[in-house]
């Protein structure tokens, strides 16, 4: 069944462009879902090549470049992973919040299917479930208990398969904007995103599906909140003993 954008849905918000930063073959749940996407883009809107790299960090740089030689007309970036499924009305949702930086609330794409929103800090916030460090061994708290369509929030770091990216946030921001350091090219973004002077927002209206095993979303992270809930927090010791392992 194919569902659209209502034509004056579209055309009451900005220009965007669209790009997806590849690093494999595309699966066909996802090929689907950006031919519709296609579909319900405009006239004026630009959707960027495909970059494809081993590297994300990489592609999304590359892309990023590309959209900042556009026309100003084109006010927003939206990248999206290409092991992603997009809701419908996702990009009309996003332009409308008028937010610089708006993730969507997305999740791993194995069990338990935790979101990949974090809160830094030595300690474990109210809200989170785990810590768990990155690649660094950076503190990085997963924020647990967010309830789905409750509005935009505020994180410290978000994974960046779903993004919404004003252009002058990046004009701002100098490149590199990724790079695989400190626990991740995603959570890099984000400290350079808070360094200067921006918020990391999630619209928790937004739920990608991250294709795996199935399609995974929100949805099948609260089916195992609690119980992840119940195990604790992951020390350094006990990370770096799994790593060995």
């Amino acid at each position: 069944m194919a569902y659209f954008v209502p034509h004056k849905v579209k055309e009451s918000r900005p220009a965007v462009a669209v790009g997806i930063p590849m690093t494999g073959m595309l699966h066909r749940t996802a090929v689907n879902q950006f031919l519709f996407l296609l579909k319900n883009m405009r006239d004026d809107d630009v959707f960027l090549p495909c970059v494809e790299t081993a590297v994300a960090s990489e592609a999304r740089n590359t892309i990023i470049r590309a959209f900042l030689d556009l026309p100003d007309r084109v006010e927003y970036l939206f990248l999206f992973d290409d092991d992603m499924t997009i809701p419908l009305h996702t990009i009309e949702m996003m332009t409308w919040r008028k937010q610089p930086f708006l993730a969507g609330l997305c999740t791993h794409k194995r069990p338990p299917y935790e979101p990949v929103v974090y809160l830094e800090g030595a300690t474990v916030p109210a809200d989170a479930t785990t810590s768990h460090y990155g690649d660094s061994l950076v503190p990085n708290h997963t924020i647990a208990n967010w309830e789905p369509h409750t509005g935009i929030r505020e994180a410290h770091g978000v994974g960046a398969a779903c993004l919404c990216l004003h252009r002058d946030l990046l004009k701002t921001i100098p490149a590199p904007w990724f790079k695989f350091e400190q626990g991740g090219e995603d959570l890099y973004f984000c400290r350079k995103v808070r360094q200067y002077g921006y918020r990391v927002m999630v619209d928790t209206n937004v739920l990608p599906g991250h294709i795996g095993e199935h399609v995974a979303t929100y949805v099948d992270w609260m089916g195992q909140r609690d119980e992840v809930m119940q195990r604790g927090t992951v020390t350094a010791d006990e990370l770096l003993e799994r790593i060995a392992s």
